[in-house]
């Protein structure tokens, strides 16, 4: 009926959690995240974590190589410091969404700037979360995991569940940037609408 496991009562832990965790990472399976920060602990404790849960994860210490490791690494999010040695996050995240190619990335800001000027400005400019410095790393994981729910209900219609514009437009972006030979099938069906209205999306 579409199940992804199977497990007979009485349950035993060991199996459940095993069960529970090899489907956990198939889900997380090929998600990436950059990790932008010049603080090195900041970045071990980050990626740390975050690859203890199946995520890929890259780094850099400063504007200058987050905008290389975006080219090559092709994150889904940056975890973003503020205060870099070359650009501060602010203006670094302007650029970003102002490019067709990375402006669908998701940010979460990480700073040990708590004040709320700072977090209203983070958000204002596109960042998708705000998180303090120092923070605990089951609270960070759990804030990667729930921008990255949102950004795929976001990047899906809500009734076919296939995948909306905003996430057409990020791959054929990606892949002319790419400059790489690409097929693009467009597929439509005629009546649709008077079909859907008639008998729901359901069917």
């Amino acid at each position: 009926a579409g199940a992804h496991a199977y497990l007979e009562k009485p349950l035993e832990a060991a199996k459940l959690g095993a069960a529970m965790a090899q489907l956990l990472q198939a889900r997380r399976e090929g998600a990436r995240v950059l990790v932008v920060d010049d603080d090195e602990a900041a970045r071990t404790l980050c990626r740390e974590s975050l690859r203890a849960l199946g995520y890929a994860v890259a780094e850099a210490d400063s504007a200058e190589r987050c905008g290389e490791q975006v080219r090559a690494f092709r994150p889904d999010l940056i975890l973003l410091d503020i205060k870099l040695p070359d650009r501060d996050g602010f203006t670094l995240i302007e650029a970003l969404k102002a490019d067709l190619v990375t402006s669908q990335i998701s940010v979460i800001f990480i700073s040990a700037s708590g004040d709320t000027r700072s977090k209203v400005r983070a958000l204002q400019l596109g960042g998708d979360d705000y998180v303090v410095k120092p923070f605990d790393a089951m609270e960070l994981c759990a804030r990667v995991e729930n921008v990255r729910r949102r950004r795929a209900a976001d990047l899906s219609s809500p009734t076919t569940r296939l995948p909306s514009s905003a996430a057409i437009d990020r791959v054929v972006g990606e892949r002319i940037k790419s400059k790489e030979p690409f097929t693009l099938c467009y597929l439509d069906l005629d009546n649709l609408k008077a079909f859907n209205d008639h008998y729901g999306y359901a069917k």
